[in-house]
């Protein structure tokens, strides 16, 4: 039962140790894996990267902030990201146009 209980503390502290910036995107898109939480990760890359465009892209260099949100400038985090807004456009035009057909067989 000891064995158990230390494996189980090493894990605790292994889930505190992860950095703050793997816990976010672009290293959270492996989220994505499973296709029952592509709407939340989606939503989620929304909100960050319309909080990226608007507001961490618009600081001057001599800001506290834009050291801090230098993550949001790496190519990889951008690559992903618009990435993202590609497939949300896409699913968008799929879902309209397959809503079309359905609504034109109905119709029919």
């Amino acid at each position: 039962m000891q064995f158990h209980s230390d494996l189980l503390m090493f894990q605790f502290e292994g889930l505190q140790g992860i950095s703050p910036v793997h816990q976010s995107f672009p290293w959270r898109v492996v989220q994505c894996l499973d296709p029952a939480s592509w709407t939340t990760v989606l939503k989620d890359m929304k909100e960050i990267w319309q909080f990226t465009t608007e507001f961490a892209d618009t600081l001057r260099q001599n800001d506290a902030l834009f050291n801090e949100l230098q993550v949001t400038r790496f190519q990889n985090f951008r690559d992903t990201m618009t990435k993202a807004e590609q497939l949300v456009l896409k699913l968008r035009i799929f879902s309209t146009s397959f809503f079309f057909a359905c609504s034109d067989e109905v119709l029919q």
